[in-house]
């Protein structure tokens, strides 16, 4: 045994006899709770990394950290509840949810393989819309209060094309792309949509329907073309949607106690207490009414048994890239900008930053594989480029795993090709294989408010990109071939990375998106699953022991989060690398979010 295996297992010894005596304790005590309460809302990122130190000397919350439970929390939480046979289960209440398609199927993941372990999840919410009511499918029970609606009519995309407001403006979009299915920058460039654009919504929102049908029909026992009439004919009210069997029961939060009791509790207060012959028989009212023990995780965390683990002495890294691929190191605000700016959310992953998280994890001897967690829509082609390089590169050491969350497209697929093993959620948005360009000409703009603009220039190409003057023929086919030129190597790094010849790679690139389970039938994943089962996968490629414990190592520092002063030169930082991401030429940018509700 070398040195590092007798420290592993010495820590282990000692931390086990620990929880050995805690579960001990535990054991002598009567069970305090049947069902622990879980609060669920907002965005449920996979994962929150802890406050910086500064934080805690904080008198007030400054919101500059986020709020609410992540994914990765919910699983720890649903791990200790599991580990102890008193709990029946949870009892899950909806606050509202605010996230993707993947991590709404991440959540039904976490309940479906909480069920597999003997557990019960009862989900209770004020109303449902499509994506709580498709969450809540994955429950044991669901309950809604009498004036609650379930609102589950559909789904609707709605786009904008401001070519012609822009025009009124004297400005106008020029834009070069690999194929008409490459629509990042219709909405400036067009006064419509496209058949091509119209078609990937199609097959977008049909298969995200049909998903959502299928969960309802096969949880709630119902035939999907009944499953479909019931959503045309909604929304219903409380009880209409319990007499259809969409719900299981229609009451206030104060009567889930009694609704939860089990049978056992039932009959206990069933049963009149004992009393002496002779005793002096006392007029007393109705038996009390038999409930459930219903706690907060805080309150009984404490009292719940611990897993005794032996772990394997490495771990899994886990390297988070979210938000806009850019040059440079990542940046985030906490709170979003006053003011939208297109393509760019207030996350911003830089090649800087991630390249030196791979780094880092191949250097750590102790780090076994990685797992490269992708949410992104895409960015800088150069960016992504060097983010591939690393990822290729280090594989040739350690594995590295993609898990894909609610999108993985255009750049955010590039950086995935190179790994091992590529995992998504059936309802991640990926693919988008292209690279476009975009100009933007202002010379109307100025010409409207009678200005000026003198030019000097040396060397003929100097204007290419400036906005004073659409491409010239010789310009723009100058900018077709740079733009064709990082298509070629896009499709390269697919091609080797995912063992495809270029005329099946064809025709499901071009800039063509996909949900995962859509990318899965064309070869550009290789399965469905979620965080954990990509896990799971890393540590197999990695040969490490099933029947140890191997923990996850989030890398999560960028050098770009906050801190609580100057807050005005950290919005400045900000835009100044977005300012250096606009001056790129090539993007690998998925279209335009769309939000499909």
């Amino acid at each position: 045994m070398n040195f590092d295996a007798f420290k592993t297992s010495t820590v282990d010894l000692w931390d086990n006899t620990r929880v050995t005596l805690h579960n001990l304790r535990v054991r002598l005590r009567p069970a305090s709770v049947d069902y622990v309460i879980l609060g669920l809302g907002g965005s449920l990122p996979e994962y929150i990394p802890s406050p910086p130190k500064w934080h805690k000397w904080i008198p007030v919350d400054l919101g500059l950290t986020p709020g609410g439970p992540s994914l990765t929390g919910l699983r720890y939480i649903f791990d200790q509840i599991v580990e102890d046979p008193r709990p029946l289960g949870v009892l899950v209440q909806n606050y509202g949810l605010d996230v993707g398609w993947a991590t709404a199927q991440s959540v039904r993941d976490l309940f479906s393989r909480f069920r597999a372990r003997g557990k019960k999840v009862v989900f209770y919410s004020p109303s449902f819309d499509i994506l709580d009511y498709y969450v809540a499918t994955a429950a044991d029970a669901i309950i809604i209060p009498p004036p609650g609606l379930w609102a589950v009519i559909g789904l609707r995309s709605e786009l904008t094309f401001i070519k012609d407001t822009l025009n009124t403006y004297g400005i106008r979009a020029e834009v070069v792309n690999v194929s008409p299915y490459k629509t990042a920058w219709d909405t400036y460039a067009r006064s419509d949509i496209s058949p091509e654009h119209r078609d990937m919504l199609t097959w977008l929102m049909d298969g995200r329907y049909e998903a959502v049908v299928e969960a309802i029909a096969s949880a709630r026992k119902l035939d999907p073309a009944r499953v479909r009439e019931l959503i045309d004919s909604g929304p219903l009210n409380a009880q209409a949607a319990r007499e259809a069997g969409l719900v299981d029961a229609v009451l206030y939060e104060d009567g889930l106690a009694e609704y939860l009791a089990t049978p056992a509790q039932k009959v206990a207060k069933a049963k009149p207490k004992w009393q002496p012959p002779f005793a002096k028989k006392t007029e007393s009212g109705p038996p009390p009414k038999p409930t459930a023990k219903l706690q907060r995780w805080g309150a009984v965390r404490a009292s719940l048994r611990r897993p005794i683990r032996w772990r394997s002495g490495k771990y899994v890294g886990i390297i988070p890239l979210e938000g806009t691929i850019v040059l440079g190191r990542s940046q985030s605000l906490p709170i979003q900008l006053p003011f939208p700016i297109p393509f760019f959310s207030n996350q911003l992953a830089g090649s800087e930053t991630i390249v030196q998280h791979f780094r880092d994890a191949e250097k750590d001897n102790e780090i076994a594989a990685i797992v490269l967690y992708v949410n992104s829509r895409g960015g800088s082609a150069l960016a992504s480029d060097l983010i591939w390089h690393e990822v290729e590169r280090v594989r040739r050491k350690k594995p590295v795993v993609v898990y894909m969350g609610d999108y993985a497209a255009s750049g955010g697929y590039f950086v995935s090709a190179g790994a091992q093993w590529i995992m998504a959620q059936p309802l991640t948005t990926t693919g988008s294989i292209g690279v476009i360009s975009l100009k933007v000409v202002t010379a109307g703009l100025y010409e409207m408010f009678k200005a000026n603009r003198v030019i000097l220039q040396r060397g003929a190409r100097a204007s290419m990109f400036a906005d004073d003057a659409p491409f010239s023929p010789e310009d723009r086919a100058s900018a077709q071939a740079q733009i064709d030129h990082y298509y070629a190597d896009f499709k390269n790094v697919v091609m080797n990375g995912r063992k495809m010849d270029e005329p099946t790679l064809e025709e499901v690139a071009g800039g063509r998106v996909w949900l995962g389970r859509q990318a899965l039938g064309h070869k550009l994943v290789d399965a469905l699953g979620d965080l954990n089962d990509a896990v799971e996968k890393a540590k197999e490629l990695a040969k490490l022991p099933a029947n140890r414990f191997t923990p996850n190592a989030w890398y999560s520092g960028s050098g770009g989060n906050l801190l609580p002063p100057p807050f005005p030169s950290q919005v400045a930082s900000f835009i100044a690398a977005i300012q250096t991401a606009l001056r790129e030429t090539a993007w690998m940018i998925d279209p335009v979010e769309i939000k499909i509700r």
